[in-house]
């Protein structure tokens, strides 16, 4: 199984601050994850830690409810060209 240090999932069907609360939660249940910013006006959270399995928070959140797909993973801590201007970094 693949693993990664970082990801970005693109999720569907986020709606309000509950929603953000319940994903938030949900990831914070997997081993390895350290943070989860979920940013609901984009559509999309960032985890990070390590040894993130990309198919089990994808399933996670699709078990939860949502739309999720990936939209970027990689390792280590990405750089500026990785990260889409749309995000501050505000969670």
């Amino acid at each position: 199984m693949q693993t990664v240090d970082h990801i970005t999932l693109n999720v569907r069907g986020m709606h309000c601050g509950s929603c953000v609360a319940r994903i938030r939660r949900a990831l914070s249940g997997i081993a390895g994850v350290e943070t989860a910013t979920v940013d609901l006006a984009s559509g999309t959270v960032r985890v990070s830690g390590a040894g993130l399995a990309p198919a089990e928070l994808v399933e996670l959140l699709t078990d939860a409810g949502y739309e999720a797909g990936v939209e970027h993973e990689g390792q280590g801590i990405p750089d500026e060209r990785e990260r889409s201007p749309h995000h501050d970094g505000v969670a």
